[in-house]
């Protein structure tokens, strides 16, 4: 599941949505399948940055890394209420690969 914030279409699954959806894309051996950080400095550094921005409106798995995209989606009225840390994205998918 996914919100659309502005140009982005980024994962409202939460940690364990997004964890799952990236073991999946083992499991089919999806290839080029790649995961970014959305928090309010990337998006910035996106408006800048034609490639960067490239990166980020094609990554398979945009997590909302940032409590500023928490709070804009609550402003818009947009599902989505768990950060997930890029780290923390990490650290759930390599506890599920072993």
């Amino acid at each position: 599941m996914l919100i659309k914030l502005g140009k982005y279409s980024i994962s409202n699954r939460g940690l364990a949505g997004d964890v799952g959806f990236a073991l999946q894309a083992i499991k089919n051996k999806s290839i080029g399948t790649y995961m970014a950080c959305a928090n309010p400095h990337s998006l910035v550094v996106a408006s800048k940055d034609a490639l960067f921005e490239s990166a980020l409106k094609n990554a398979d798995i945009l997590v909302p890394d940032g409590t500023g995209i928490i709070i804009a989606a609550k402003i818009l009225g947009l599902p989505c209420t768990e950060k997930v840390a890029g780290t923390d994205f990490f650290l759930g998918l390599s506890r599920k690969a072993q």
